[in-house]
């Protein structure tokens, strides 16, 4: 997303889990230095930054809306690449919500071919953090076990 960007956990620089991540969250909301109603203790995670931006912390709202920016770029990028009908977003990051992925639609519609994005859909998924192994074993079991 940005070759000169942050440090990734991969050791890459720039990634785009380097933003949209967790550790990439986390990190900016701690980086800021804005007052907030939150403390960047260890317990700190994303569901807090977004049940804050949710009652109206402004700097946990701030944070939530950069990083739909950043994971629109992403979904730009990938919406380009592969033309596909929905992109469904799970993992933590998911459980943000509107908060997260307004911002992320409108920065993909920004960026990406109009005949791309008019018929595309974001959607936050349905199987929660049960996605990721259940995708790992799909292929094993097939559609009709």
């Amino acid at each position: 997303i940005d070759p000169q960007g942050p440090p990734c956990r991969c050791g890459n620089l720039g990634c785009l889990e380097a933003f949209v991540g967790a550790y990439g969250i986390l990190r900016r909301f701690r980086e800021a230095g804005q007052a907030s109603g939150l403390a960047p203790g260890p317990d700190l995670g994303v569901q807090e930054i977004a049940d804050a931006a949710r009652m109206g912390d402004a700097l946990a709202a701030d944070v939530l809306r950069d990083t739909g920016r950043f994971l629109g770029v992403g979904f730009a990028n990938f919406a380009n690449l592969f033309n596909p009908k929905k992109i469904v977003v799970t993992g933590g990051i998911s459980r943000a919500g509107d908060a997260l992925l307004d911002p992320a639609r409108d920065e993909m519609k920004r960026r990406a071919f109009p005949a791309v994005t008019e018929s595309l859909e974001v959607l936050p998924g349905r199987l929660g953090d049960d996605a990721g192994p259940l995708g790992a074993v799909y292929p094993l079991i097939g559609e009709g076990d």
